[in-house]
């Protein structure tokens, strides 16, 4: 392999990284974007918890 045809393949390697990083990245955002839904349910689900405790002890 030559100097021309490693310079090549070197850079199909950093097009291939690239792309990689890119996917990486819209990967990334859609955990986060699902972890902050996640949290948001969570958030929901303990004050519903909350005030079904109080009305049950409203029963009491």
């Amino acid at each position: 392999m030559n100097l021309q045809e490693k310079l090549a393949q070197t850079e199909a390697n950093i097009q291939e990284l690239k792309f990689q990083q890119e996917s990486l990245i819209g990967q990334k955002e859609q955990l986060e974007n699902k972890l902050s839904q996640s949290q948001v349910n969570c958030e929901q689900i303990e004050k519903e918890k909350m005030r079904l405790r109080n009305m049950l002890e409203g029963l009491s």
